[in-house]
Protein backbone atom coordinates (compact mmCIF):
# COMPACT_ATOMS: atom_id res chain seq x y z
CA UNK A 1 0.00 0.00 0.00
CA UNK A 2 2.80 2.68 0.62
CA UNK A 3 6.62 3.06 0.87
CA UNK A 4 8.19 2.00 3.90
CA UNK A 5 10.05 3.96 6.54
CA UNK A 6 13.33 2.37 5.88
CA UNK A 7 12.99 3.17 1.81
CA UNK A 8 12.01 6.54 2.61
CA UNK A 9 15.12 7.20 4.78
CA UNK A 10 17.25 5.75 1.87
CA UNK A 11 14.87 7.69 -0.52
CA UNK A 12 13.46 5.21 -2.31
CA UNK A 13 9.91 4.70 -2.88
CA UNK A 14 7.60 3.93 -5.51
CA UNK A 15 7.42 5.70 -8.84
CA UNK A 16 9.94 8.05 -7.79
CA UNK A 17 12.60 8.54 -10.28
CA UNK A 18 15.76 10.44 -10.27
CA UNK A 19 19.52 10.02 -8.99
CA UNK A 20 18.48 10.01 -5.17
CA UNK A 21 14.95 8.83 -5.91
CA UNK A 22 15.50 5.70 -7.35
CA UNK A 23 12.11 4.01 -8.97
CA UNK A 24 10.42 1.10 -6.97
CA UNK A 25 12.35 -0.60 -4.36
CA UNK A 26 10.06 -3.78 -4.83
CA UNK A 27 9.74 -4.20 -0.97
CA UNK A 28 5.74 -3.00 -1.19
CA UNK A 29 4.96 -3.77 -4.92
CA UNK A 30 5.20 -6.16 -7.78
CA UNK A 31 5.60 -3.30 -10.57
CA UNK A 32 7.84 -4.87 -13.86
CA UNK A 33 10.38 -2.50 -14.75
CA UNK A 34 8.34 -1.16 -17.96
CA UNK A 35 5.60 -0.37 -15.28
CA UNK A 36 8.50 1.43 -13.15
CA UNK A 37 8.89 3.66 -16.58
CA UNK A 38 5.73 4.49 -17.09
CA UNK A 39 4.49 5.79 -13.59
CA UNK A 40 7.65 7.38 -12.72
CA UNK A 41 7.04 10.63 -11.30
CA UNK A 42 8.46 12.95 -14.37
CA UNK A 43 8.78 16.09 -12.29
CA UNK A 44 11.89 14.66 -10.47
CA UNK A 45 13.92 13.49 -13.53
CA UNK A 46 16.28 14.81 -15.24
CA UNK A 47 16.25 18.16 -16.86
CA UNK A 48 12.85 18.55 -16.52
CA UNK A 49 13.31 18.61 -12.21
CA UNK A 50 10.96 20.89 -10.49
CA UNK A 51 10.01 21.40 -6.92
CA UNK A 52 6.22 21.53 -7.78
CA UNK A 53 4.29 18.35 -6.68
CA UNK A 54 1.01 17.09 -8.74
CA UNK A 55 -1.89 19.16 -7.59
CA UNK A 56 -3.99 16.16 -7.77
CA UNK A 57 -3.84 14.46 -4.38
CA UNK A 58 -5.19 14.99 -0.93
CA UNK A 59 -3.88 17.77 1.59
CA UNK A 60 -1.17 16.25 3.85
CA UNK A 61 -0.71 13.30 2.02
CA UNK A 62 1.54 12.22 -1.62
CA UNK A 63 -0.13 9.88 -3.55
CA UNK A 64 -2.22 7.79 -0.97
CA UNK A 65 -5.21 8.34 -2.63
CA UNK A 66 -3.85 8.86 -6.14
CA UNK A 67 -2.08 5.46 -7.82
CA UNK A 68 -1.91 3.10 -4.91
CA UNK A 69 1.26 0.43 -4.80
CA UNK A 70 -0.31 -2.94 -6.49
CA UNK A 71 0.26 -5.41 -3.67
CA UNK A 72 -1.33 -8.10 -2.22
CA UNK A 73 -2.08 -6.71 1.34
CA UNK A 74 -5.40 -6.92 2.76
CA UNK A 75 -6.88 -3.84 3.57
CA UNK A 76 -7.50 -3.28 7.28
CA UNK A 77 -11.05 -2.48 8.93
CA UNK A 78 -12.01 -1.92 12.59
CA UNK A 79 -14.91 -2.07 14.31
CA UNK A 80 -15.07 0.86 16.85
CA UNK A 81 -18.56 -0.46 18.43
CA UNK A 82 -18.14 -0.81 22.19
CA UNK A 83 -19.66 -4.22 22.42
CA UNK A 84 -17.00 -5.41 19.26
CA UNK A 85 -13.58 -3.64 18.77
CA UNK A 86 -11.81 -5.29 16.86
CA UNK A 87 -9.97 -5.44 13.50
CA UNK A 88 -11.41 -7.23 10.36
CA UNK A 89 -9.91 -7.69 6.81
CA UNK A 90 -11.45 -9.16 3.80
CA UNK A 91 -11.62 -13.10 3.18
CA UNK A 92 -9.05 -14.38 0.99
CA UNK A 93 -9.35 -17.89 -0.12
CA UNK A 94 -8.73 -18.82 -3.89
CA UNK A 95 -9.76 -22.00 -4.06
CA UNK A 96 -13.23 -20.82 -2.98
CA UNK A 97 -13.21 -17.39 -4.35
CA UNK A 98 -12.49 -15.55 -7.87
CA UNK A 99 -10.44 -12.13 -6.85
CA UNK A 100 -10.16 -8.47 -8.45
CA UNK A 101 -8.32 -6.44 -6.67
CA UNK A 102 -7.93 -3.30 -8.03
CA UNK A 103 -4.61 -0.78 -8.55
CA UNK A 104 -6.72 1.51 -5.84
CA UNK A 105 -7.35 -1.74 -3.53
CA UNK A 106 -11.07 -2.25 -4.67
CA UNK A 107 -11.64 -5.51 -3.95
CA UNK A 108 -14.62 -7.40 -5.62
CA UNK A 109 -15.04 -11.61 -5.93
CA UNK A 110 -17.56 -13.81 -6.99
CA UNK A 111 -17.82 -17.67 -6.31
CA UNK A 112 -14.80 -19.95 -8.81
CA UNK A 113 -16.56 -21.86 -11.02
CA UNK A 114 -20.07 -23.01 -10.09
CA UNK A 115 -22.34 -25.12 -12.32
CA UNK A 116 -24.55 -21.64 -12.44
CA UNK A 117 -21.50 -19.67 -12.88
CA UNK A 118 -20.21 -22.50 -15.57
CA UNK A 119 -23.94 -22.20 -17.29
CA UNK A 120 -24.25 -18.35 -16.87
CA UNK A 121 -20.57 -18.12 -19.37
CA UNK A 122 -21.88 -20.43 -22.01
CA UNK A 123 -24.90 -18.49 -22.15
CA UNK A 124 -23.29 -15.35 -22.58
CA UNK A 125 -21.18 -16.87 -25.36
CA UNK A 126 -24.40 -17.95 -27.31
CA UNK A 127 -25.89 -14.57 -26.67
CA UNK A 128 -22.99 -12.55 -28.25
CA UNK A 129 -22.50 -15.48 -31.47
CA UNK A 130 -23.08 -13.90 -34.92
CA UNK A 131 -26.23 -14.92 -35.61
CA UNK A 132 -27.77 -14.17 -31.75
CA UNK A 133 -25.89 -10.79 -31.32
CA UNK A 134 -28.29 -8.89 -33.62
CA UNK A 135 -31.71 -10.79 -31.88
CA UNK A 136 -34.43 -9.32 -30.65
CA UNK A 137 -34.35 -11.34 -27.54
CA UNK A 138 -31.01 -10.27 -26.91
CA UNK A 139 -31.42 -6.21 -27.79
CA UNK A 140 -34.45 -6.97 -24.71
CA UNK A 141 -31.62 -9.01 -22.49
CA UNK A 142 -29.02 -5.73 -22.58
CA UNK A 143 -31.55 -3.28 -22.19
CA UNK A 144 -32.13 -5.39 -18.58
CA UNK A 145 -28.64 -6.21 -18.33
CA UNK A 146 -28.38 -1.96 -18.18
CA UNK A 147 -30.96 -1.99 -15.61
CA UNK A 148 -29.48 -3.98 -13.86
CA UNK A 149 -26.54 -2.18 -13.01
CA UNK A 150 -28.04 1.32 -12.77
CA UNK A 151 -30.45 0.34 -9.73
CA UNK A 152 -30.39 -3.38 -9.58
CA UNK A 153 -33.13 -2.26 -6.50
CA UNK A 154 -35.59 -1.64 -8.94
CA UNK A 155 -35.74 -5.34 -10.89
CA UNK A 156 -37.86 -8.35 -9.56
CA UNK A 157 -36.59 -11.36 -8.42
CA UNK A 158 -36.91 -13.39 -11.61
CA UNK A 159 -35.31 -10.52 -13.60
CA UNK A 160 -31.97 -10.45 -11.33
CA UNK A 161 -32.20 -14.17 -12.21
CA UNK A 162 -32.23 -13.83 -15.97
CA UNK A 163 -29.29 -11.52 -15.77
CA UNK A 164 -27.54 -13.89 -13.61
CA UNK A 165 -27.96 -16.87 -15.62
CA UNK A 166 -26.63 -14.86 -19.00
CA UNK A 167 -24.13 -12.25 -17.48
CA UNK A 168 -21.27 -14.25 -15.46
CA UNK A 169 -19.66 -10.42 -14.40
CA UNK A 170 -23.38 -9.69 -12.46
CA UNK A 171 -21.36 -12.26 -10.16
CA UNK A 172 -18.88 -10.11 -8.96
CA UNK A 173 -19.96 -8.23 -5.61
CA UNK A 174 -17.82 -5.72 -4.49
CA UNK A 175 -16.36 -5.83 -0.92
CA UNK A 176 -14.62 -2.37 -0.64
CA UNK A 177 -14.03 0.72 -2.88
CA UNK A 178 -11.31 3.20 -1.84
CA UNK A 179 -11.88 7.05 -1.63
CA UNK A 180 -9.97 9.03 -4.29
CA UNK A 181 -8.65 11.92 -3.56
CA UNK A 182 -8.80 13.61 -7.47
CA UNK A 183 -12.26 12.07 -8.22
CA UNK A 184 -15.67 12.34 -7.60
CA UNK A 185 -18.24 10.00 -5.94
CA UNK A 186 -19.80 9.86 -10.14
CA UNK A 187 -16.89 8.13 -11.78
CA UNK A 188 -16.06 6.01 -8.63
CA UNK A 189 -18.84 5.51 -6.45
CA UNK A 190 -18.90 6.23 -2.30
CA UNK A 191 -16.56 4.32 -0.66
CA UNK A 192 -17.48 1.38 0.73
CA UNK A 193 -16.48 -0.65 3.33
CA UNK A 194 -16.77 -3.94 5.28
CA UNK A 195 -19.29 -4.73 7.75
CA UNK A 196 -18.54 -6.13 10.95
CA UNK A 197 -18.86 -10.01 11.03
CA UNK A 198 -19.73 -9.74 14.71
CA UNK A 199 -22.28 -7.17 15.31
CA UNK A 200 -22.93 -5.90 11.49
CA UNK A 201 -22.44 -2.50 12.06
CA UNK A 202 -20.78 -0.33 9.42
CA UNK A 203 -17.13 -0.78 9.71
CA UNK A 204 -14.21 1.65 9.82
CA UNK A 205 -11.28 1.87 7.16
CA UNK A 206 -7.45 2.27 8.68
CA UNK A 207 -3.97 2.33 7.08
CA UNK A 208 -1.73 -0.55 7.35
CA UNK A 209 0.00 0.89 10.71
CA UNK A 210 -2.70 0.88 12.84
CA UNK A 211 -2.87 -1.52 15.52
CA UNK A 212 -5.56 -2.60 17.56
CA UNK A 213 -5.59 -1.88 21.29
CA UNK A 214 -6.93 -4.64 23.49
CA UNK A 215 -10.73 -4.38 24.16
CA UNK A 216 -9.63 -3.29 27.73
CA UNK A 217 -7.36 -0.08 26.76
CA UNK A 218 -10.57 2.40 27.35
CA UNK A 219 -8.45 5.39 26.98
CA UNK A 220 -6.77 4.33 23.66
CA UNK A 221 -10.62 3.48 22.53
CA UNK A 222 -11.52 6.63 23.43
CA UNK A 223 -9.22 7.87 21.11
CA UNK A 224 -9.55 6.60 18.48
CA UNK A 225 -13.61 7.33 18.64
CA UNK A 226 -12.59 10.95 19.13
CA UNK A 227 -10.65 10.97 16.06
CA UNK A 228 -13.86 9.03 14.02
CA UNK A 229 -15.43 11.89 15.49
CA UNK A 230 -13.47 14.26 14.49
CA UNK A 231 -13.79 13.14 10.50
CA UNK A 232 -10.03 12.23 10.79
CA UNK A 233 -9.06 10.01 7.69
CA UNK A 234 -7.68 7.07 9.72
CA UNK A 235 -6.10 5.81 6.61
CA UNK A 236 -3.98 8.60 5.98
CA UNK A 237 -3.21 8.90 9.79
CA UNK A 238 -1.97 5.06 9.86
CA UNK A 239 0.03 4.63 6.82
CA UNK A 240 3.61 5.27 5.42
CA UNK A 241 2.99 7.18 2.54
CA UNK A 242 4.73 10.45 2.54
CA UNK A 243 3.42 13.55 3.76
CA UNK A 244 3.81 16.55 1.76
CA UNK A 245 6.22 17.64 4.17
CA UNK A 246 8.22 14.97 3.66
CA UNK A 247 8.15 14.86 -0.29
CA UNK A 248 9.05 18.52 -0.14
CA UNK A 249 12.34 17.18 2.14
CA UNK A 250 12.92 14.40 -0.38
CA UNK A 251 12.72 16.67 -3.15
CA UNK A 252 15.44 19.08 -1.45
CA UNK A 253 17.87 16.15 -0.62
CA UNK A 254 17.35 15.19 -4.59
CA UNK A 255 18.69 18.72 -5.39
CA UNK A 256 21.53 18.89 -2.80
CA UNK A 257 22.93 15.26 -3.93
CA UNK A 258 22.71 16.41 -7.76
CA UNK A 259 24.70 19.38 -6.84
CA UNK A 260 26.99 17.69 -5.19
CA UNK A 261 27.16 15.02 -8.08
CA UNK A 262 27.79 17.67 -10.74
CA UNK A 263 29.99 19.64 -8.50
CA UNK A 264 31.91 15.96 -8.03
CA UNK A 265 34.60 16.73 -10.57
CA UNK A 266 35.71 20.24 -10.00
CA UNK A 267 36.11 19.38 -6.15
CA UNK A 268 38.66 16.96 -7.04
CA UNK A 269 40.73 19.16 -9.02
CA UNK A 270 40.24 21.82 -6.24
CA UNK A 271 41.35 19.31 -3.43
CA UNK A 272 44.72 18.14 -5.73
CA UNK A 273 45.16 21.66 -6.63
CA UNK A 274 45.42 22.52 -2.73
CA UNK A 275 47.69 19.16 -2.37
CA UNK A 276 49.90 20.44 -4.88
CA UNK A 277 49.93 24.07 -2.77
CA UNK A 278 50.80 22.45 0.14
CA UNK A 279 53.24 20.21 -0.99
CA UNK A 280 55.27 22.89 -2.42
CA UNK A 281 54.56 24.78 0.32
CA UNK A 282 56.91 22.30 2.47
Amino acid sequence: MSCRRSDRTRLVGCRIGDVALRGCSRGCCHYRDEDISENTRVHFMNRIFSRVPPNHNLPGRTGLYFRQCQSSYRPKFICPARGCRRSIKPFYDPSKLEYEISEYQDWSVRPVDTPELIEAKKNEGIMQGYQNRNSDETREFRALQKRYYDDPSALSVEEIETVKSNDPHSWWIRLTTTPRGWADESSNGPARSLRCPSCGDDTVPVGSNFRIPSKADIRSWREVENMIADGKDMVASFSSCATVQQQKEMVDEAARLRRQEHGADEWAAEKQRRIAAVAVAK
